[in-house]
């Protein structure tokens, strides 16, 4: 299985910039791709052509591009990857970032106009066959248009893990829920009073008491004679 970072690529820029002091145009040579008629030239440094990769991989491509008939710049301004390409189409398109740090580059052919001539992105692998699959890298030239340099990566499907050959218990349609209970309707709870004797309070007995009954007719007492003080008696004098 292949992997390749950033970091991997730029630790590879130290070595390979001693080894091009001594033989610098055959080293570039072995891995630069040039549209034939045109001064664009497309170096892949990764991945390397023939490297396996699988979907849900993180792959980096990583290399530089110029335009050798360009004056104060590399003349690139964009680059583009291109998966499986045919008649001008292609099943995905990847936007790689152009214009990252390559001193190497600028060191190894005498152009410091070329220092930042580099190109990157990390892409994750989707959708692809077992099998050979073509990635073309293509870089626009602000003065001859599209150039394009090409690697092919083989495609497979990684073995089953431990992990993923475990048997997968699904639980039936409701496990775990709680079991239905009963349906029980709360009665409201009656007492049993006993029964009370009603007591009628009757208004107290009052003793008649004998009143003097006033005389139909005033009695008389004359003379000068003391008459006791009888109820109902009017003393007339006489």
């Amino acid at each position: 299985m292949m992997s390749h970072s950033s970091f991997w690529r730029w630790g590879m820029v130290g070595a390979l910039a001693a080894s091009l002091a001594i033989l610098p145009s055959l080293a570039l040579a072995q891995s630069m791709q040039t549209t034939p008629g045109s001064h664009v030239e497309v170096n892949i440094d990764s991945p390397t052509t023939s490297a396996t990769i699988s979907n849900g991989q993180i792959v980096d491509f990583g290399g530089w591009a110029v335009d050798a008939s360009a004056v104060g710049g590399t003349g690139i301004d964009q680059v583009q990857i291109f998966v499986d390409p045919v008649n001008g189409t292609a099943a995905q398109k990847i936007d790689a970032n152009y214009g990252t740090f390559r001193p190497d580059v600028a060191q190894v052919f005498g152009r410091p106009d070329w220092t930042n001539s580099g190109f990157n992105v990390t892409w994750t692998a989707q959708g692809l066959s077992d099998g050979q699959h073509t990635f073309q890298v293509w870089a626009h030239s602000t003065l001859s248009g599209w150039n394009n340099g090409t690697v092919t990566l083989a495609a497979v499907t990684p073995p089953p893990t431990a992990a993923s050959m475990q048997p997968v218990n699904v639980p039936p349609m409701g496990i775990g829920m709680p079991p239905q209970q009963p349906l029980v309707v709360q009665q409201p709870l009656v007492v049993q009073q006993p029964p009370q004797e009603i007591v009628v309070q009757q208004p107290p007995l009052i003793q008649p008491v004998a009143q003097p009954l006033p005389p139909t007719e005033p009695t008389v007492a004359c003379g000068g004679s003391p008459t006791p003080n009888v109820p109902g008696m009017i003393l007339l004098p006489c």
